[in-house]
């Protein structure tokens, strides 16, 4: 079974780690890559090539929405999934526009987070 690889994108230490120890924990997913910044989410996009991006809205330089903008740019085969504790029509609409396949509150359980790792991965 191939694995959906993964790039984590948030600006917490705490948060990437509560994420890749949940995702990791899969069979079917692994974490290949971290970033903090938008700057670094291009840069590690462009590295690692992700199948799927998990990226926060707020994002120290351009912020989440930039980055997603640039990466299903120029990445397009790596979808981007925001993940964000905001639950904002305009910023839906604004990370959609940008090319982001999918807007997830980081209050959702597990498995519903898993979920739209998995949609996203199949595109």
């Amino acid at each position: 079974m191939t694995k959906i690889r993964i790039l984590l994108v948030d600006d917490h230490d705490i948060v990437r780690l509560g994420l890749m120890t949940l995702l990791n924990d899969r069979s079917d997913m692994e974490v290949i890559g971290e970033a903090s910044t938008s700057a670094e989410a291009i840069s590690a996009t462009e590295k690692f090539s992700p199948d799927v991006v998990l990226m926060d809205i707020r994002l120290p330089g351009e912020g989440g929405i930039e980055a997603t903008r640039q990466i299903t740019h120029r990445f397009p085969q790596s979808k981007v999934v925001m993940l964000t504790s905001f639950a904002d029509d305009e910023l839906v609409m604004r990370a959609i526009n940008a090319g982001a396949v999918g807007y997830v509150l980081k209050q959702v359980g597990n498995e519903e987070l898993i979920r739209a790792i998995q949609a996203a991965a199949r595109g």
